[in-house]
């Protein structure tokens, strides 16, 4: 896993830093595009589970909060995330992503939980964040 846990300190800051961000309309567009961008096969996975968690509004749902995952990542680590390999993703499809997230990093998996309303868009994003932190490890 990530060397140093993300602590709720961190996410607690990323969250203050994004619902300042919000006031600019564009903002969640430009993080969306950001994901999409540096995290091709993510995305590209997300995208195929459209019909799985809500359509086109899913999708969008997943990658901005993967995107919020991804900054608390890269406020650990100091440096910007490498593009996840499929294989991360495919390791992160099978058992319980919102446990295992949960027990890799608890604050994640906390943000996930508090933040997304839909179970199968929720599940979805456990999924993301566990390939994430798996491809970190």
């Amino acid at each position: 896993m990530v060397a140093m846990p993300v602590l709720e300190s961190v996410v607690a800051s990323v969250v203050h830093d994004t619902s300042l961000r919000m006031s600019d309309p564009q903002f969640a567009q430009v993080a969306v595009g950001h994901f999409v961008q540096s995290q091709p096969a993510l995305a590209s996975y997300v995208s195929g589970r459209a019909s799985r968690i809500g359509g086109a509004q899913g999708v969008l749902e997943v990658a901005f909060h993967a995107e919020l995952l991804c900054e608390c990542l890269r406020a650990v680590r100091g440096k910007e995330l490498p593009a996840v390999p499929l294989r991360f993703l495919e390791r992160a499809a099978k058992g319980d992503p919102v446990a295992e997230l949960h027990a890799a990093e608890p604050a994640l998996a906390n943000y996930v939980a508090s933040n997304v309303e839909h179970a199968s868009v929720r599940l979805e994003l456990c999924r993301v964040g566990l390939a994430l932190v798996l491809a970190l490890g």
